[in-house]
């Protein structure tokens, strides 16, 4: 299989893209959906690459984490960041985690937006991977549903088993 992304821009307008304009940890890439004034209730897709999770121990739980950067156009924006997950390359997909709303960002820009630092972005942690999902075809997907608001970015994507939260990082 593909070790890329695939990209879904269901109106054929602004797709998911790699932006040097922002990060969240202090650097200066991340994935970016230039949605400002979209409102056509379209669904914009960034898919990963599979990822063989089939060596993960089943007792396990994975932890799945991630950065994004949004803001609100105007105060009625109803827009939607919805997670999925796949156990079989990517033909059916299961929603793990649905921010929408006010829940998204409760801010408003009022122009096109882009992060001005680490403040602007929020983390996200997703623990509800199961262990039907530890084969070698997993994939996951983030889909963006717009309602006439703002750009969105995506960073600091990372995925592992709950074990390797007590390795500590040597920083001497």
């Amino acid at each position: 299989d593909n070790d890329n992304w695939m990209i879904i821009d269901e109106n054929n307008d602004d797709a998911w893209e790699l932006t040097t304009q922002a990060g969240s940890q202090g650097t200066t890439h991340s994935a970016k959906l230039g949605n400002y004034g979209n409102s056509d209730g379209s669904k914009d897709e960034l898919i990963s690459g599979t990822i063989d999770l089939s060596g993960v121990n089943p007792s396990d739980p994975m932890i799945f984490t991630f950065d994004y950067a949004y803001r609100k156009n105007n105060s009625s924006d109803d827009e939607w960041l919805r997670f999925y997950i796949s156990n079989d390359c990517g033909e059916t997909w299961v929603l793990r985690k649905n921010i929408h709303g006010d829940d998204l960002s409760s801010v408003t820009a009022g122009g096109s937006y882009i992060p001005a630092g680490p403040q602007d972005w929020y983390s996200n942690d997703v623990t509800n991977i199961n262990s039907a999902y530890y084969v070698e075809n997993f994939r996951f997907k983030f889909q963006f549903e717009n309602d006439g608001g703002n750009n969105i970015y995506i960073d600091n994507i990372n995925l592992y088993p709950a074990s390797m939260t007590s390795i500590e990082e040597n920083n001497g």
